[in-house]
């Protein structure tokens, strides 16, 4: 089995495990080149104390003398900011009431090197003990020990610390950087734009996904549009065929069963209609007719052939908005919202309610029931072409699913919206929404 060179070479995953490799080992060589120097440095300092600091502290003593010279030690005490205790026969002096015995610090100190004891009670505060014959003297350093390492070089290696992390940041932002216009593609997609592609160069795993992602869109839009194209001629060689039928059924004598059939066939020629007039939006030479619309005035004449309908109708709004329409594509997205709210309405009490108003440079038009509502995960669905939420499909409780399909197509192609809002458990309210013309 081969395995796959290019892939590997291209692999995001492989590239973003050098990375942080990478970062990784040079972080490790800044931080082992630190504490090699803070070891070394230590070393030094040790080394330096085992040659030279016991006979700095002998020369002290000598320079003291035995018997000891008080006036010599208080000299070097203030000249060298040394504490300094003396005991012995000669003299018991100490130049701090602060100091320790040195017979404390002998019991609770080490041995240190050549004849020095060594204590160290707190970080950086040492005593040092020496024996000069019968004399022993305390010597105690009273400033602040010096940094093990200097300033200077712990800000320059955090200063590289920050460089190779920023660095790292670059180089990780640079490879992610084609997901920009993936998500820009996916979003695109998610509003229903199936024409936009995505232009990505180069190779790897996101010039892949671009390139199936770019097919995926194209297949999606080629299946819906093979669905659109077989509806429309089936609504084409269907028309035929139903008006022979028409005509056979005025040979018919005049019977319920005629009733009946002439009732579905009037149904029948209605759903077709539906699907071709929506077909006409698509179609850039069957576009509208518009004109300066008095949107209220056509509400109000919709509302009027169905004042007979049960539960009745409430139209509340001003008398006049104004609006760029297509007066009888309106009519018929409005008759058809009112009759879906009537029929699911229609063993309710209270009125369907029709609100009209102006919200924000637009004119809407708001259809409330009171009726059964709509399932939540089925509210996404009720513009989807020949959709029911009732799955029975049962010809009491409703038509062919293609009314708010209908009226969807009618909205956008106006540049305008619809939008349904239910809880799920009762009542519907369905808003047209256009921009508002002037008046």
């Amino acid at each position: 089995m081969s395995f796959p060179i290019r892939q590997v070479k291209w692999s995001l995953f492989l590239k973003l495990t050098l990375v942080f490799f990478v970062t990784a080992f040079a972080l490790v060589l800044l931080v082992a080149d630190f504490s090699g120097l803070l070891r070394q440095q230590r070393l030094t300092v040790h080394d330096v104390f085992r040659k030279n600091f016991a006979f700095y502290l002998n020369q002290l003593a000598d320079q003291i003398g035995d018997p000891p010279d008080l006036a010599r030690a208080r000299e070097l005490s203030a000249r060298l900011d040394l504490g300094i205790s003396i005991d012995g026969p000669g003299a018991h002096w100490s130049s701090s009431p602060a100091l320790p015995s040195i017979n404390h610090c002998e019991e609770k100190g080490r041995k240190g090197f050549e004849n020095v004891q060594i204590w160290n009670p707190a970080p950086y505060r040492f005593y040092y003990v020496v024996h000069r014959g019968e004399e022993s003297f305390l010597f105690s350093l009273s400033g602040a020990m010096p940094p093990a390492f200097p300033p200077s070089r712990v800000a320059r290696l955090l200063l590289l610390i920050v460089l190779v992390l920023f660095l790292t940041y670059l180089m990780v932002s640079f490879m992610l950087n084609p997901l920009s216009p993936l998500l820009q593609g996916v979003e695109q997609v998610a509003r229903g734009n199936l024409e936009y592609r995505i232009e990505l160069k180069g190779q790897g795993e996101f010039g892949r996904i671009a390139d199936s992602f770019n097919q995926m869109a194209q297949k999606v839009r080629d299946m819906l549009d093979a669905r659109e194209r077989l509806t429309l001629d089936v609504s084409h060689e269907l028309r035929s065929p139903l008006t022979r039928m028409k005509l056979a059924l005025e040979m018919i004598p005049d019977t319920k069963r005629r009733e009946t059939m002439t009732r579905a066939v009037r149904e029948m020629e209605m759903m077709l209609s539906e699907i071709l007039e929506g077909q006409k939006l698509k179609n850039p030479h069957g576009g509208l007719a518009k004109t300066r619309l008095n949107l209220a005035a056509l509400v109000r004449r919709v509302a009027a052939d169905h004042r007979r309908e049960k539960p009745g109708l409430k139209v509340k709004g001003p008398r006049v908005l104004w609006a760029s329409a297509d007066g009888e594509r309106m009519a018929t997205a409005l008759r058809n919202v009112v009759e879906n709210a009537l029929k699911y309405s229609a063993h309710q009490k209270a009125p369907v309610r029709v609100e009209m108003g102006r919200r924000e440079g637009w004119v809407a038009v708001t259809v409330r029931d009171h009726g059964i509502g709509i399932p939540l995960e089925e509210q996404k669905f009720v513009f989807e072409p020949f959709y029911r939420v009732d799955k029975s499909r049962a010809r009491e409780t409703g038509g062919y699913g293609l009314g708010l399909s209908l009226c969807r197509q009618i909205m956008e192609a106006h540049g305008g919206r619809i939008a349904l809002e239910s809880d799920g458990r009762a009542g519907t309210a369905v808003t047209l929404q256009l921009p508002e013309g002037g008046a």
